[in-house]
């Protein structure tokens, strides 16, 4: 039935070269919009809830950082929205907890979750990573 719709539409070809062009513009403003590049990086992460209790703890491996945030493979889902002190013990730039806010978790087909963290205190790279 969609077939019938489409087939109808003289200029169905246009729109869709329009809407095209329109997802590739979005997608290099998306890669614009980071503050800060991306580093490979891999080190075990300890993810706590405000009061920096072991009953809130998550942890994970860091997948990868910036100034400005890191991205984590986790065994449990930190929630969206909620602030958290993340500790690298073998990072020295996150050997003391640093104060995070989850802004992305999605779940993984291994069952993992994906999570993506912003810091809200500043934290300073490595020269070798920068």
């Amino acid at each position: 039935m969609l077939d019938q719709y489409q087939s109808r539409s003289p200029d169905r070809g246009f729109k869709a070269d329009l809407l095209r062009k329109e997802l590739a513009g979005l997608k290099d403003d998306s890669i614009a919009l980071r503050r800060h590049a991306r580093h490979k990086l891999q080190h075990d992460l300890q993810i706590y809830g405000g009061e920096l209790s072991e009953d809130s703890k998550i942890e994970g491996v860091c997948r990868d950082i910036s100034q400005s945030g890191l991205g984590a493979v986790t065994h449990d889902a930190p929630a969206v929205g909620e602030n958290y002190w993340l500790i690298a013990d073998d990072f020295e730039p996150m050997q003391s907890p640093v104060h995070a806010m989850c802004v992305r978790c999605r779940l993984l087909p291994s069952r993992a979750f994906d999570a993506g963290f912003v810091f809200l205190s500043p934290i300073t790279l490595p020269d070798d990573l920068v």
